[in-house]
């Protein structure tokens, strides 16, 4: 759900990535031999000091592979790193696990993160050496990182990590980070680091995650996933994408579900990838400042909350088909009908919900007025224009009515036809004889 969101099929018509751009994932360390990551990566290294927090039995060192942090509370490791990294560069189209946003994208993975988190000076260093500067490593990368994603921080400032930032931004990196997920206003670092491009968190319906950090911040929004079953899959409406279950001894490659604007994060910088990897084919790439003048202007994004800026979404929500025209210097042509959220489930219980009709594209888009396919559905299922303008964008209200159906599982779509074709927005909808239980039993909740 979270890739169409971003329109991110439609850039990949436009490009998949190139494996001359590199973006340096600094965090817990990647799964170097997850099989949806191999052949992904350029040298990285391991910035954890202090061996009792790195858990490899040494200090720096070249190795950036992920042993674990044993953080979660059965004492199994979080893997954080390696599903960030799936998300920016996963192996596509590959008839095998999940898509990352850049196919050809390659991975700096660089460790910062261990069992207690990260110090400031571990992580300034990786930021440097990710940027291709002087470090205490001692080494350099073989080509420095156009991306940083940092999907990591504190609310405490600091001088060494944001002036770690400003290095990597005047080296030519862009620099990505998380807003938090303390669902407040206060600043989160490095992401509110002058020049950092901080990241909130939207849900399946765009709209703020309930978790995302906000404030005067933030930058631009993203993909970061929240709770519920929005879609009707079966799945909650979080991030899937690489990561490993050590819970058993041994360490085991799988797909995990998360959310948070660490997810978020990851999104824009591989967005930002894609975008340079159009650059490069033209024998250029984005600095930082263009990369921002790109923003302000509106042409990265589909606008969200109020114009032009706000404290929850920043400039909007990351559109890569948008990006990659941009870069192509070439204005989206044609309208693009998007139906937010994609699909209505209802469950058992809820009975009035709505979708929103927009254009993600150029040009004009008109709307007709919406029908129910089957024919069936229409004894149980409404849809009426809510807030709508006079090509039929906006808001529409959907209704189900159990009364006039049997026990069971229903199924059906709102068809929007536009002068672009079809849209259909699929419904799942359920009724039970007698009504469920509202006892979750006893919840453990931990606080830290």
């Amino acid at each position: 759900w979270h890739y169409p969101l971003i329109n991110l099929p439609q850039a990949w018509e436009r490009t998949t990535g190139n494996t001359d751009v590199t973006v340096a994932v600094i965090d817990t360390g990647v799964l170097m031999s997850h099989p949806d990551l191999l052949g992904r990566f350029a040298p990285g290294y391991d910035f954890i000091s202090d061996p009792a927090n790195a858990l490899d039995g040494n200090g720096i060192d070249p190795n950036p592979d992920d042993p674990g942090d044993g953080r979660n509370a059965d004492g199994s490791s979080s893997f954080h790193g390696t599903h960030i990294a799936g998300t920016v560069a996963a192996a596509t189209d590959n008839l095998s696990g999940v898509a990352g946003v850049g196919w050809d994208t390659a991975i700096m993975p660089v460790r910062a993160l261990g069992a207690f988190g990260g110090s400031d000076v571990d992580i300034s260093q990786a930021i440097l050496f990710a940027a291709g500067l002087t470090n205490n490593s001692g080494t350099f990368p073989l080509q420095p990182a156009a991306v940083i994603n940092l999907s990591l921080g504190a609310s405490a400032f600091s001088n060494t990590l944001c002036d770690a930032v400003a290095a990597a931004r005047a080296a030519g990196a862009i620099v990505v980070a998380s807003a938090g997920n303390s669902g407040s206003s206060i600043l989160f670092y490095p992401a509110a680091c002058p020049g950092a491009v901080s990241v909130s968190a939207v849900d399946i319906n765009k709209q703020l995650a309930t978790y995302s950090n906000f404030g005067p911040t933030i930058d631009v929004s993203a993909p970061g996933g929240d709770l519920g079953d929005a879609n009707g899959d079966g799945y909650p409406d979080f991030v899937l994408s690489t990561g490993g279950n050590d819970s058993g001894g041994t360490i085991d490659f799988v797909y995990t579900f998360a959310a948070g604007t660490s997810m978020a994060a990851s999104h824009v910088s591989g967005v930002i990838a894609l975008m340079e990897a159009v650059a490069d084919s033209k024998g250029d790439d984005i600095s930082p400042d263009e990369f921002d003048a790109l923003l302000v202007a509106g042409d990265l994004t589909e606008g969200r909350g109020a114009p032009g800026r706000d404290d929850f979404f920043g400039y909007g929500l990351i559109d890569a088909a948008r990006a990659v025209l941009a870069v192509e210097g070439v204005a989206p042509a044609n309208p693009l009908p998007v139906a937010t959220p994609s699909s209505l489930n209802f469950g058992s219980v809820t009975t009035v919900s709505q979708v929103t009709i927009s254009n993600s594209g150029g040009g004009r888009l008109s709307v007709g007025v919406p029908t129910v396919n089957p024919d069936s559905a229409r004894n149980w299922l409404t849809v009426s224009a809510a807030s709508v303008d006079a090509d039929g964008l906006g808001i529409y209200r959907v209704t189900v009515d159990r009364s006039s159906v049997s026990e069971g599982t229903y199924s059906a779509a709102i068809v929007f036809s536009t002068n672009q074709g079809r849209l259909s927005v699929p419904v799942l909808m359920q009724k039970f004889a007698s009504a469920l239980s509202d006892d979750a039993g006893f919840q453990l909740s931990l606080i830290h």
